[in-house]
């Protein structure tokens, strides 16, 4: 399990060497999804560089494995943006189903193609009249 820490290391500790600018964050998800045995600590150089601790379990992956696995993580993430910029910008669920109910109410080929969205929405709405 990973741990954050502010902290430099003692000298008993077993260090990776591994530093990056990447958040804490996808460098912990790097470990796991590469050694999920593997108890390790991130800590803070001097330099406020991150940087893998070994405390237990499997060994820690390689510098370049890791990295190669932040930059898979980072591709996943950047190809999903326009899934974010979507969710971002869309009504609310509720209120798309709305629009969409109110759209087959006008149309009676709508009601009678979709029927069974419609006429669940509907009960609800009868039951529950403003």
């Amino acid at each position: 399990m990973a741990e954050q820490y502010d902290k430099l290391p003692n000298e008993n500790e077993i260090q990776s060497g591994l530093t990056t600018s990447k958040s804490a964050e996808v460098m912990a998800q790097a470990v796991n999804n590469l050694a999920p045995k593997c108890e390790f600590g991130i800590r803070k150089n001097d330099s406020n560089e991150l940087y893998l601790v070994h405390k237990g379990g499997d060994a820690l992956p390689s510098d370049s494995d890791v990295d190669a696995e932040i930059a898979n993580i980072n591709a996943a993430y950047a190809a999903k943006d326009y899934y974010r910029s979507r969710a971002k910008e869309y009504i609310a669920i509720g209120n798309q189903l709305d629009l969409l109910w109110h759209d087959i109410d006008a149309d009676s080929d709508l009601k009678t193609k979709l029927s069974g969205f419609y006429d669940a929405i509907k009960a609800t709405k009868d039951k529950y009249p403003k």
